[in-house]
């Protein structure tokens, strides 16, 4: 008896979890009230298709639009479960917090101002109900906004979300490893598995697959972004047209005669600028486009190929503006040193090195986001924030053991984004030498 009353508690716990979607969803929006925000590409909805219960969180990224004539105070998101997660990525750059299943923020807001964009980024952990949670899944986000304050009325632009989740083993039975199939939903790269490229985002394209792609004479539009010097320094990858960053809007797209509906991949030196590009390009309406994971940096430490890059015509190739910002003040970045051979490194052993990194400016350096060519290269910085005439370090490590390297003396690049005027993106590099003998 108390065997069956044990295995009956068990069921109904089950299926309150998966009850509590729609038991405690946020009341929907009235039909009859228009969102308040547009969404960029025109859908409020994305299916991911079928779903792995055991292959981790599955995301998606909506981009919404102000098409108003009025600024609207952004005050959050509540998702329909606990399953479900959102965050918002502002303008400016910044991000909000992680809202979840009925807990917008009372603190937390944003104008958006007329013509302003922003993502939605939404995450959904198809284990959060336990291992036998199966099936079908809908689940909604709603982006709350005011845009009368004064009225203390809020309004909702209602985002959807679906899959089917299925059993690990039901999954590789209609996904078997290797296989070219996927499903209307899976973002990710055909290699993004792989340990080499454990780091990627779903957005990024690795030089693997980009190299087949350009070998197989496929159809998609190449995009470097970097300015005009760094172009003459390096060359470029075969076939690719030049919108540097700064430059990069409708019109120069149009002049190139790149359509909405064309496939896009952009780079530049190493994935960071790329991403702005990538992120500018879904806010103009561009829905299909990769960034290359690691820049042009990452795809000739792998010795893919380049070419001379030759400026063209104005009306073949869309010019970089001049860089008009003065060198003599501001924050300015100095390295004991920029590259450090760690010689002969065995199969298994991580090794680190220290790198110096001084203000020689007049105000203070700031340190953004910092990044590697390769997911085997980590760095950690002991402060972001550096006053004039001080230093820190950055702790490099290199980890043999991600995955299988060259065969051959190779180097890695650590990047990193800066308030220098001078030096944007400044980077520092290592050398390894696999001991294949140990």
């Amino acid at each position: 008896m108390a065997k069956k009353l044990f295995l009956l508690l068990g069921s109904f716990l089950l299926l309150f979890s998966l009850s509590a979607c729609s038991w405690f969803t946020s009341s929907p929006p009235p039909s009859d009230i228009a969102p308040a925000f547009s969404s960029v590409n025109g859908s409020f909805e994305f299916d991911w298709g079928d779903i792995n219960i055991a292959g981790g969180t599955v995301e998606h990224t909506f981009t919404l639009k102000n098409e108003g004539a009025s600024e609207i105070l952004l005050k959050g998101a509540s998702t329909s479960c606990m399953c479900t997660t959102a965050s918002i990525k502002l303008p400016n750059g910044t991000e909000s917090p992680s809202f979840g299943m009925n807990n917008p923020s009372n603190t937390w807001s944003y104008p958006v101002k007329p013509g302003e964009s922003f993502t939605v980024l939404v995450v959904f952990d198809p284990m959060a109900h336990g291992p036998t949670a199966t099936g079908p899944i809908k689940r909604t986000i709603d982006v709350i906004s005011d845009p009368d304050p004064s009225d203390g009325a809020v309004q909702y632009t209602r985002l959807q979300t679906s899959g089917d989740v299925l059993s690990e083993a039901d999954y590789l039975l209609k996904h078997p490893a290797g296989s070219d199939s996927m499903s209307d939903g899976e973002e990710e790269d055909e290699d993004h598995d792989d340990e080499e490229y454990a780091d990627m985002e779903a957005y990024e394209v690795s030089d693997e697959t980009l190299l087949k792609r350009i070998q197989g004479k496929e159809d998609f539009v190449l995009i470097d972004v970097r300015e005009n010097a760094e172009l003459e320094e390096t060359g470029v990858i075969e076939g690719a047209l030049h919108i540097a960053l700064g430059s990069l809007s409708q019109n120069a797209l149009s002049d190139l005669g790149i359509s909405k509906s064309d496939e896009i991949v952009v780079y530049c030196h190493s994935g960071n600028r790329s991403r702005q590009a990538y992120e500018l390009l879904n806010v103009l309406g561009y829905t299909d486009v990769k960034s290359l994971h690691g820049g042009i940096v990452h795809w000739m430490e792998e010795n893919r190929p380049v070419v001379p890059w030759m400026m063209k015509s104005a009306d073949e190739m869309i010019r970089a503006p001049e860089n008009s910002a003065a060198l003599s003040s501001g924050a300015r970045i100095l390295f004991d040193r920029e590259t450090e051979d760690l010689g002969i490194v065995g199969l298994t052993e991580i090794k680190k090195t220290v790198f110096t990194i001084s203000n020689v400016g007049t105000e203070p350096l700031i340190i953004g986001t910092i990044s590697t060519s390769c997911s085997c290269t980590s760095a950690e910085i002991a402060s972001k924030s550096i006053e004039p005439g001080s230093s820190t370090t950055l702790t490099v490590t290199f980890d043999p053991t991600v995955h299988e390297e060259p065969k051959e003396r190779f180097k890695r690049t650590v990047f990193l984004e800066t308030n220098d005027p001078g030096t944007p993106e400044a980077e520092v590099t290592i050398w390894v030498d696999i001991d294949e003998g140990e």
